[in-house]
């Protein structure tokens, strides 16, 4: 895939507000987001990444894109999502951001497990993992999706997912990090030997503020 220039606009294109910064942007699509008014969202990130160019902010812009398409996945317009995600990936990737490409990674895996595509899910997340700096503060939530995903898979045997649940808590504690929580965990692993192979539904009802802690194939897309 070649990404466009910019994502590509909403059919009809926001008029954006001259007096914004992209930083009051960001923050108004965030309020819009969690209010579940997601086109306001999508079109608020899209005035935001076209302030961030104006002022050649090149950093923030993989992340900003990467917003766009998270709102769009609300939206479930799952082509304008992709695009959005891997132009963003691609731009992380170009300028040696691994945090930023994993959390983006992360956001695919979320993608690919809402259609159902269980090993293109599960390969974004370890690309999510390879690339996340081991003393991030959001690798052991990268862990937790891999163990949510693991527990919705239909493929996924119990041994496979309670190794992944061991790995999971281990490098959390080891990093001190609260990001799984003991009991959420536990609860998963129960479930995880208990299969049943069915898929939970795609939207979520945790919303996280922080980029990269989602909800596998029923995780929401997160904010980067």
């Amino acid at each position: 895939l070649v990404p466009a220039a910019q994502p590509d606009a909403p059919k009809a294109a926001p008029i954006c507000s001259l007096q914004s910064s992209y930083k009051q942007l960001s923050h108004e699509a965030g309020l819009h987001l969690a209010a579940g008014q997601y086109k306001a969202a999508e079109n608020l990130w899209f005035c935001a990444v076209e302030k961030a160019r104006a002022e050649q902010d090149f950093r923030r812009l993989p992340k900003l894109i990467s917003n766009v398409g998270a709102a769009r996945l609300y939206q479930q317009d799952f082509p304008g999502a992709y695009r959005a995600f891997e132009e963003a990936r691609q731009m992380a990737h170009s300028r040696g951001e691994a945090e930023t490409e994993a959390g983006i990674w992360s956001n695919l895996s979320t993608l690919y497990g809402m259609l159902g595509a269980w090993p293109m899910a599960a390969e974004a997340l370890e690309k999510a993992l390879a690339l996340m700096p081991k003393e991030s503060q959001y690798r052991p939530a990268l862990l937790a999706q891999r163990v949510r995903l693991a527990a919705r898979r239909p493929d996924q045997v119990g041994a496979g997912f309670a190794r992944l649940w061991r790995e999971a808590m281990a490098e959390a504690e080891q990093a001190g990090a609260a990001a799984i929580e003991r009991g959420e965990a536990a609860n998963q692993a129960e479930r995880g030997d208990q299969h049943e192979g069915h898929v939970e539904g795609s939207a979520g009802t945790d919303r996280r503020d922080h980029g990269h802690a989602l909800r596998g194939a029923g995780d929401e897309p997160a904010r980067l």
